[in-house]
């Protein structure tokens, strides 16, 4: 008996170092494979945030050149009408016809700028969200340098907090209502003969159709966004 019993001891201790050093093996893989899902996952941010400012850039290159589209329509429709009537032996229905394309294109022009400015901020929104994960000094669309050291409306030589989308709508809006009102003033001077009052009149419920028009037109030309 007393010699079995040092055998017994000696071949335990073997065991025990053998457990704990495949214990060590198992926490450092342990380690290692959350070292390397956290990398895959940092890899993973990075792309999709990488696929997101792609995204976005296109969104705007896509949208500068139709904008573009849309401008040059619109001048030339208006260097046409101006031609047209110039001329002394101007068709009514000839320049009605234009006026009426000038009206609509600009219609679209204001629309389409509309929806490009809720998916800029869309875009925006999204990029913020991602930089949340980053640190503060390495995020780009989520901090703002010169919030108010650069910011005064009223300095005529310094910077202020202006929307340019929001400028772009506002002039787009103003191209509506301008040929909705040539529109008017060519169907109330071929068909009508009413005072100045009633044709002030008449050219405020141009521009409340024009309002209204480009309400409708923004509810039939939305997005789908049922499957987001």
């Amino acid at each position: 008996n007393s010699k079995i019993t040092p055998l017994v001891q000696f071949s335990a201790l073997p065991a025990e170092k053998t457990n704990q050093h495949n214990s060590k093996i198992a926490r450092k893989g342990e380690k290692e494979m959350k070292n390397k899902k956290l990398n895959i996952q940092e890899d993973m941010i990075d792309k999709q945030y990488e696929r997101l400012i792609n995204a976005r850039n296109f969104h705007y290159n896509n949208f500068n050149k139709w904008l573009m589209a849309f401008y040059a329509i619109i001048g030339a429709l208006f260097i046409a009408f101006y031609t047209i009537n110039k001329e002394e032996a101007s068709n009514f229905y000839t320049e009605l016809f234009i006026a009426i394309m000038g009206y609509i294109v600009s219609i679209a022009c204001y629309l389409s700028g509309k929806g490009h400015y809720y998916w800029e901020i869309n875009w925006i929104k999204l990029i913020q969200h991602f930089e949340k994960q980053y640190d503060k000094d390495v995020r780009v669309y989520s901090v703002m340098a010169n919030k108010e050291a650069n910011n005064s409306i009223w300095h005529p030589i310094k910077g202020a907090n202006l929307s340019t989308s929001k400028l772009a709508l506002f002039i787009a809006f103003l191209t509506v209502i301008a040929w909705g009102g040539v529109v008017a003033h060519l169907i109330i001077q071929e068909y009508f003969e009413i005072c100045i009052c009633c044709k002030l009149l008449a050219y405020l419920i141009a521009a409340l159709i024009s309002y209204i028009l480009t309400c409708l037109g923004a509810k039939i030309f939305s997005s789908d966004l049922k499957n987001l």
